[in-house]
């Protein structure tokens, strides 16, 4: 397979377990397949996995997102902050699990740790303890990621869905894109 070839990654960093902010883990993993579509309905179900895993050591099942968010809220946040001289940090920056459309495969940066980066990423859905602030980003990326499919005539199977995004954004309208957890037209 042509290594520029646009593929899926899955990765993210969360807590182990409630109360123990210093056991994490973490997920990194690539999807490349010859059919796209494959390796995103992939890459989807291995987050769905992580997502189900966690929701059952609650005794929980998935019902939604909006209530998975708040579900496993815990296992993204410990709740506390770093104070520098100016401001509190967040130290649970990056505490998430995110599935990524990378379509540019150019390393940008490879951590001492082998995480890679490339310069094509585009998050497309995610799960951490401040959803809200990217809900945009999100959906841009998923109309981004649509556009792609279209004009590059690959297969979408059943996974297109049409979204009002009204709620979303001040000039609402009506948008394509892959189908994700999330239900745009009712945020």
């Amino acid at each position: 397979m042509n290594p520029n070839t646009p593929f899926y990654i899955v990765r993210g960093e969360f807590f182990r377990q409630n109360g123990n902010d210093i056991d994490t883990v973490e997920i990194y993993q690539e999807f490349r397949q010859a059919e796209l579509i494959k390796a995103r309905i992939k890459a989807f179900g291995l987050y769905n996995s992580y997502i189900d895993v966690l929701l059952e050591s609650k005794g929980l099942r998935y019902e939604n997102h909006s209530n998975t968010e708040l579900a496993l809220k815990d296992f993204f946040s410990s709740t506390r902050t770093m104070n520098s001289e100016s401001t509190d940090i967040d130290v649970d920056m990056g505490k998430e699990i995110g599935i990524y459309f990378v379509d540019d495969c150019e390393v940008e940066y490879k951590s001492t740790e082998g995480k890679v980066f490339y310069k094509g990423e585009h998050l497309i859905h995610y799960i951490d303890n401040m959803y809200d602030d990217r809900k945009h980003i999100v959906f841009q990326n998923l109309m981004y990621e649509s556009d792609y499919y279209h004009n590059n005539k690959l297969e979408m199977l059943d996974c297109l869905v049409k979204c009002d995004t009204s709620k979303l954004f001040e000039r609402g309208e009506f948008n394509y894109i892959l189908k994700t957890p999330v239900d745009f037209s009712n945020i």
